[in-house]
């Protein structure tokens, strides 16, 4: 992100390059035994890292893309679309039971 700083003329100055995620921040460490192993512990460093948390919606979705297409390629498009139609109602009704308000506010809106 960058900065600027607006003086009376109305005039902006660049102060410089601002990062959200500080480069001094301690990253949580996952506890690791020994037994471990080598690739397991990669992946812990590889979730930790502040890339990550800093793009993890934008990486879901690649995710979430990623399985989609996998499932056009494999079972086809209909039985894709059955399935993430099926998916979204098992998310409304499992929202109804857990009194989600977006999907209190949804059912409300419909009905």
């Amino acid at each position: 992100m960058r900065l600027f700083t607006q003086d009376e003329q109305q005039q902006l100055h660049y102060l410089g390059d601002y990062d959200i995620v500080p480069q001094n921040a301690a990253a949580p460490r996952i506890a690791e035994s020994a037994s471990a192993p080598a690739g397991r512990r990669r992946l812990g460093n590889l979730f930790s890292s502040p890339l990550l948390r800093r793009y993890k919606k934008t990486v879901g979705g690649m995710v979430m893309g990623l399985v989609i297409g996998i499932l056009f390629i494999t079972i086809g498009f209909f039985k894709t679309l059955l399935l993430a139609i099926l998916i979204g109602a098992g998310f409304v009704v499992g929202g109804f039971f857990d009194r989600n308000p977006v999907v209190l506010k949804f059912l409300d809106s419909i009905g």
